[in-house]
Parts: structure tokens; sequence; C-alpha cells
């Protein structure tokens, strides 16, 4: 009796771009239904002595800054302040303290299955 098994690598190869496009939508589904997440959330933080001394993260829609995001909740702890925002899947541009000089400044991508990719 001959048993048939199956080669993740060869299908992925012979499939079509419009198989493998829904392939990852259900998986992304899947992914968001097993864990239960319906966002990412970040914290950033601002020290008035450090930088401009804001915190915020703005969306990027189609390579063009678009609206900033508003937090969810902000804590002061003496001259720092955080702030947590609940991320949507997209490109997002974040600022935070960096050097005394400097606010850090970097684009993150939120996937679909909620989680983030730095992208410098």
């Amino acid at each position: 009796m001959e048993s048939s098994t199956f080669n993740l690598n060869e299908f992925l190869q012979q499939a079509s771009v419009e198989e493998l496009k829904r392939i990852v939508e259900e998986a992304s589904a899947e992914l968001k239904r097993r864990s239960g997440k319906t966002y990412y959330e970040i914290r950033i933080s601002s020290n008035p002595y450090k930088g401009s001394g804001k915190c915020w993260i703005q969306r990027i829609v189609d390579g063009v800054r678009a609206d900033f995001v508003d937090p969810v909740s902000t804590e002061m702890d003496r001259y720092c302040k955080t702030r947590i925002y609940r991320l949507s899947p997209g490109i997002y541009l974040v600022n935070e303290e960096g050097t005394k000089s400097y606010d850090r400044r970097y684009k993150i991508e939120v996937l679909p299955d909620f989680t983030a990719v730095n992208l410098g």
C-alpha cells in the first residue's frame, strides 16, 4: 500500500499567485482567530529633557503621513510620560525619546496577525 505525503514546498512552487494570496489571507484570519488578539499594543515614552520631549505615532497611508493615532492611555512618572497605543494592521511612524538632543524615529509595520516588524 502506497502512502501519499503532502509536500508543502512543492505545492507552494506550483501554486498560482492568486492561490498564494488566498492562502495568506486565510492563514492570517486563522492566526487572528486563534490568538484572540484584535490589536498590537505598543508603549512609547517621552522626557522633557531628551529630544523634543514628545512621543507620538502617525499612520502612513500609500507612503504619505496621514493621521496621528490617539493613545489608549497616558501614564506620568515624574518627568517621563508613557503612552500606550493599540494599533491595527498597517504602517506607522513612531517618535519617542532618544538622546539628549534627538528623538528616536522609526517605522513599524503591524501585520495581519498583530505582530510588528521594525522597518527602520
